[in-house]
């Protein structure tokens, strides 16, 4: 499980990354109904860096992570949209229909 969310927290910047990051999502559900409660307090911290100053901060709330994760996934679906070569009609789908997901 932490290897994996190891991976996730600089996924590539096209499909696999995204794949990644609701691979993790889903194991995150499945970890979280079988072991965790949300108002029990556990032993797992969760390790964020701000976006924008980089400051990080620690967070023991698996509510909080999914959160942070699914941000993470429409962030990097806006990325994806703006790489699209948007002089032609086909990049211009392509980065709509990732704006779409995100």
């Amino acid at each position: 499980f932490q290897e994996l969310r190891c991976s996730m927290s600089k996924p590539t910047k096209d499909e696999s990354g995204i794949d990644l990051l609701y691979k993790y999502f889903s194991h995150l559900i499945v970890v979280s109904k079988r072991f965790l409660h949300h108002s029990l307090s556990h032993g797992i911290i969760f390790l964020w860096h701000d976006a924008i100053n980089g400051i990080p901060a620690a967070q023991k709330s698996t509510v909080y992570e999914k959160a942070c994760v699914i941000f993470n996934i429409g962030c990097l679906h806006t990325q994806i949209a703006a790489q699209q070569d948007r002089s032609t009609p086909e990049g211009i789908d392509k980065s709509i229909k990732q704006l779409e997901k995100a």
